[in-house]
């Protein structure tokens, strides 16, 4: 069995573990001061970095798309080592995972371990402000795209998004792929 782990999913789990995190540590980094949008959550990053990996991709105040990769590229070859069938797969510039077998208790802390100095910093900013550049409510931008593709009628808001992804019956198929795009990628 492939199970397929979407980033999106991935980058929320990753800053909220960035936001407990950091609550109890305060390091320093010199890395370049960022500007834009997502300036807080860069400075946010780069007080936790523990490679020098990260300290580089960081030093310069923004993250590539080659250096995104490397990182992934990085955590993949960790997982590989502890025994995991695990790869890469593209769409549109962002990465999901696939991993052959399913994913228990020991993969999570085999995947834990291996984020650290890898991925678990850049991905998520990477994924995030590549996906909403201007760094709008996801959910705002998720009831425009699905009101502009035909999916829901308006008025449909962000507090209706959050409402239909916290309740039991969404107002679309949940296999449609033009609501699942709307819902993974509103932006692009």
């Amino acid at each position: 069995m492939r199970v397929y782990f979407r980033p999106l999913a991935v980058a929320t789990i990753v800053i909220a573990t960035l936001i407990v995190a950091t609550a109890c540590s305060g390091a320093a980094t010199d890395a370049a001061a960022p500007s834009g949008p997502w300036s807080g959550e860069y400075r946010h990053a780069t007080s936790e970095l523990s490679s020098d990996f990260e300290r580089a991709v960081f030093s310069d105040g923004t993250i590539s798309a080659s250096e995104y990769r490397e990182s992934l590229d990085r955590y993949i070859t960790c997982m590989v080592d502890r025994g995991y069938a695990i790869e890469l797969d593209e769409d549109s510039g962002i990465f999901g995972y696939l991993l052959e077998g399913g994913a228990d208790s020991a993969f999570d802390d085999a995947s834990g371990s291996c984020r650290v100095g890898n991925n678990l910093l850049i991905e998520p900013l990477y994924v995030d402000s590549y996906i909403n550049p201007t760094h709008d409510d996801f959910s705002k931008l998720i009831a425009e795209c699905l009101v502009d593709q035909g999916i829901v009628d308006a008025p449909f808001t962000a507090a209706d998004v959050e409402a239909a992804l916290a309740g039991d019956v969404l107002p679309w198929p949940e296999s449609d792929p033009v609501a699942q795009r709307c819902l993974s990628r509103p932006v692009r």
